[in-house]
């Protein structure tokens, strides 16, 4: 995914894309399956990393989900309740 793609308002049809940002107490959490399952989610991976340093853990991931609002708050409250930073990167059209 290229930034170009991106655009800073939501069209119709349109998947939101988020930057997860993990940490130690959080990197080996099933959160990302949790958020599929429960919310029933599909899910696009874009792209992410973990690193190791020390005994610490930390990393991001890149997702986009189908755009809608109420679905969004409550898997955004659910990822920070968990400790889980949530970041919107932009919208998106495939």
């Amino acid at each position: 995914m290229s930034q170009e793609k991106l655009h800073i308002s939501v069209r119709d049809n349109d998947d939101v894309v988020l930057k997860l940002m993990f940490h130690d107490r959080t990197s080996t959490k099933p959160l990302i399956s949790t958020l599929v399952q429960e919310w029933h989610l599909p899910l696009n991976i874009i792209g992410g990393n973990l690193h190791h340093s020390g005994e610490n853990t930390f990393g991001h991931l890149i997702v986009s989900l189908k755009h809608e609002s109420k679905t969004l708050t409550s898997i955004t409250t659910y990822l920070k309740d968990n400790g889980v930073s949530v970041e919107i990167l932009g919208y998106l059209q495939w």
